[in-house]
C-alpha cells in the first residue's frame, strides 16, 4: 500500500491508521474533487481483510485498523481538527 511504503505490518500501529485515514481525506481527484465519505469508507473497509488475514496466519497480535474508528463525514472533520 503507497502510505505504508516498506513498513512491515507488524509495524503498523493505531496511530499510522489514523494518519493513513487523515491523508485519505485531504486527497483530491484528478478533477480537484475530493473523494465521497462513502468511497472513503471502502478504501477502508478493504484494508481491514488484509490484516484479518495476518492475524489468522502469520501471528500478527492484532488488526489495527479494527481499533480506528471507521470514516465519516463526522469523522473526517474531527480528524483534520486534532491534526492541525
Amino acid at each position: 500500500m503507497w502510505y505504508f511504503e516498506d513498513k512491515p505490518m507488524n509495524e503498523i500501529k493505531l496511530r499510522d491508521i489514523m494518519q493513513w485515514q487523515n491523508q485519505l481525506i485531504q486527497m483530491k481527484t484528478k478533477d480537484g474533487e475530493e473523494y465521497t465519505k462513502k468511497y472513503l469508507k471502502t478504501v477502508q473497509t478493504q484494508l481491514s481483510p488484509v490484516f484479518n488475514h495476518a492475524v489468522k496466519y502469520y501471528d500478527l497480535p492484532r488488526n489495527p485498523v479494527k481499533d480506528a474508528e471507521t470514516i465519516d463525514a463526522e469523522r473526517s472533520l474531527r480528524i483534520n481538527f486534532l491534526t492541525k
